[in-house]
């Protein structure tokens, strides 16, 4: 048994420009590019590698939508604050910082708060995380202070949707947390982790991306059917005593 790429049978096709396009014909097509041979043999991945890729993949969805949600958040805390950013060198997605944005305090609050008020507000939201919550408290003062104000009835919708949009963040947040507690289970159990994860700059995250795509490497013949599988390899362009420096990437593989 085995499953024919798409592409090649309607790379073959074109071998028939004169052939109509019917269920038919198109079965025939693909008997005729049986016949015609030269097929690889296609290794269905166990069943640990497609668990995992599947996990890695939701994975990769969930950063992208955190990443999305967070670029939406900014947007929106320039409306209410506009100066935070610039004044505010702590990350605007620390824990501290985002309860007082929940809080939904005007500015006007947080401009005449007292600093060592706030500073003991950050502290406790922050579980004492801040090295100097006196500096960052007089820094979101400025940044209130300096910042323009919003009439009450926009100000409210814009603390609705950061409050909404903390929400989202958190959700996500603690989905990536379960993602890569069952990333972390199936990928102890694969050979090959270890050794990927010595590697610098590969953690348990790449590990695991890498081998949720290969699977078994013992599939492969060689390091260069790797390299194919991956789409890391340029066609040799080459006619007579000429051959092309600068070629093209091949477009097919994961």
């Amino acid at each position: 048994m085995f499953t024919i790429n798409a592409k090649l049978v309607s790379k073959f096709r074109e071998a028939y420009p004169d052939m109509d396009k019917t269920d038919r014909l198109d079965a025939w097509i693909i008997a005729d590019r049986l016949r015609f041979g030269r097929l690889t043999t296609t290794i269905v991945m166990q069943e640990q590698y497609v668990a995992l890729q599947r996990l890695t993949r939701m994975r990769f969805h969930m950063v992208h939508s955190l990443t999305r949600e967070k670029q939406y958040f900014l947007q929106n805390l320039f409306y209410k604050c506009n100066a935070f950013t610039s004044e505010v060198e702590s990350s605007v997605f620390g824990h501290a910082i985002l309860e007082m944005l929940s809080d939904q305090y005007s500015l006007d609050d947080i401009a005449t708060m007292d600093v060592a008020e706030l500073a003991d507000y950050l502290r406790d939201k922050g579980r004492n995380r801040f090295p100097d919550a006196e500096n960052v408290a007089r820094c979101i003062q400025k940044a209130a202070r300096a910042s323009y104000r919003l009439s009450k009835v926009v100000e409210d919708s814009i603390d609705l949707v950061l409050g909404t949009s903390i929400q989202t963040i958190r959700s996500i947040q603690s989905q990536l947390k379960d993602l890569d507690k069952a990333i972390a289970r199936i990928l102890e159990g694969i050979p090959g982790a270890q050794c990927l994860k010595s590697i610098p700059g590969i953690g348990k995250v790449y590990a695991a991306g890498i081998l949720a795509e290969l699977g078994d490497i013992e599939r492969f013949s060689d390091q260069a059917a790797v390299a194919k599988y991956a789409g890391l390899v340029w066609r040799k362009h080459q006619s007579g005593p000429f051959e092309a420096e600068d070629t093209k990437r091949i477009r097919s593989g994961n």
